[in-house]
């Protein structure tokens, strides 16, 4: 029979492990970013320092893009890309632009996840390029995906800490993938038209949500940005399913990138069921007309 000593080490030892990532977690959180808005997952995925993408968002033609899983695919469902833990990254040409996507798979990133980024942004002219749903707010979700956001703020977060410095303390040829692991979407075959897939209809973007992120806009358009809102519509049965939910906040978007100066608003249609493979998600030839679509867009603002 196990002495009561014995029954203490597991708690105790769960109780020091979190301790010990929670101190980890706080020691290296930038001081001027709140704690509900780091997640320093997105700044050990990137495979250059939060400086050198900062700078590499400036220039001419050259677009720096953010959103979740619907973005990538349009842009990427041909081309091979890299990703470490949720975060993906596609660096490549769209026409005559160059454009480096920054997306997280399944849980798409708010404004909370990329304030590491989006705050070291220099003072230069560039292309900031948002998915519309990635102006949610954390505060507007269900009790569950809050609960999960806390024990990424508050856990995992840490824990990536310890692992960065972990793999890059082991000798070259024992390390990870850290950086750079390819996301299996190199072959077009894996994205071409196929049976549709089932797909719930996402929750719309809230009106409050937009106004939220309206400084944010304004201060980053101060920054020499010109700031393009990017709303994909998913196949015709969502669309239908989101009726008049869907087109009241694209409404409110259109609205205020007339009313701002620097924000641009940029409504991609729906297309036929087969150049989509679940309903939400573009295939091979959807990602096709996507891009296609995005580069006279832009051409056509004057970007």
């Amino acid at each position: 029979m196990r002495s009561w000593l014995d029954l203490l080490l597991l708690p105790v030892a769960l109780g020091l492990a979190f301790v010990l990532v929670f101190s980890l977690h706080l020691l290296w959180k930038p001081a001027d970013l709140a704690l509900d808005s780091y997640d320093p997952t997105v700044l050990y995925a990137l495979a250059e320092s939060v400086e050198d993408f900062g700078r590499n968002t400036c220039g001419p033609r050259q677009v720096t893009a953010f959103g979740g899983s619907i973005l990538f695919r349009a842009i990427a469902a041909r081309y091979p890309a890299a990703k470490w833990e949720r975060w993906q990254f596609y660096d490549g040409d769209i026409g005559d632009y160059r454009v480096h996507l920054v997306t997280r798979q399944g849980s798409r990133p708010g404004f909370d996840s990329l304030d590491p980024l989006l705050a070291a942004l220099p003072q230069c002219p560039k292309i900031l390029l948002f998915q519309s749903n990635v102006i949610k707010m954390k505060q507007g979700r269900n009790k569950q995906a809050r609960l999960q956001d806390q024990l990424d703020d508050y856990f995992y977060s840490a824990v990536f800490h310890l692992r960065y410095i972990l793999e890059g303390a082991w000798p070259a040829p024992l390390r990870s993938s850290f950086h750079g692991t390819k996301y299996p979407n190199g072959n077009p075959a894996a994205y071409d038209a196929g049976p549709l897939r089932k797909a719930k209809p996402p929750r719309p973007v809230k009106r409050k949500d937009i106004h939220a992120a309206l400084p944010l806009f304004r201060q980053l358009i101060a920054g020499g940005a010109t700031v393009v809102v990017v709303d994909l519509a998913r196949g015709p049965e969502i669309e239908a399913m989101g009726g008049a939910k869907y087109e009241a906040y694209r409404s409110e978007l259109r609205q205020l990138a007339v009313a701002n100066q620097g924000l641009e608003f940029l409504e991609f249609p729906t297309l036929d069921n087969t150049m989509y493979k679940d309903k939400r998600h573009l295939n091979g030839p959807g990602s096709d007309i996507f891009r296609a679509w995005l580069d006279e867009q832009l051409a056509a603002l004057g970007l």
